[in-house]
């Protein structure tokens, strides 16, 4: 388990990453009341989680990213690959700066196959931003998921394609 908040972490290639070693696990993430603080063409992505395949026992669960504020990150804030997620009230300002180009494909949120919800975030570009916008606040990856639920109360602005990419 881990508890982090009210901090402020610059010049990361990735925040946090959660990934368990073969038979563990990594459970009960409270990531709460940061400042994730990128920079230009640093490769950044707040909060990674991930684990193996479908037959891989190790498990990803109960990670809770709320109300952090990320800011000048080159890739996304958060990706889900698979794993249990809640993303809530989050801010996030000039991310996903390399659009298209990042790796991550220019999505804020990424979301694989695993329970996730979204709720509440707000992202937007002041004026005069530098990059590439953003191409979409979410991307769902794979066929929807009963357990992956997007709210209609997120805040996506100027954004390059769409809120939703995929199907949640």
């Amino acid at each position: 388990n881990v508890d982090w908040s009210g901090g402020q972490m610059d010049r990361a290639e990735i925040f946090f990453q959660a990934e368990a070693s073969a038979g563990g696990s990594n459970r009960g993430w409270k990531i709460h009341d940061n400042d994730f603080l990128g920079f230009p063409m640093m490769g950044a992505i707040g909060v990674l989680t991930g684990k193996g395949s479908s037959t891989d026992p190790r498990a990803i669960e109960n990670i809770m990213i709320h109300n952090n504020r990320f800011d000048g990150l080159s890739d996304a804030c958060v990706y889900a690959a698979n794993g249990e997620v809640s993303v809530m009230g989050n801010t996030m300002v000039n991310c996903a700066n390399w659009g298209g180009g990042a790796p991550l494909g220019g999505s804020l949120i990424r979301l694989g196959q695993g329970r996730a919800k979204v709720q509440g975030n707000t992202a937007f570009r002041p004026n005069n931003p530098y990059g590439n916008p953003y191409r979409v606040g979410v991307q769902c990856d794979g066929p929807s998921h009963s357990r992956r639920k997007i709210y209609t109360d997120n805040d996506w602005y100027d954004y390059g394609d769409r809120p939703i990419l995929g199907t949640p």
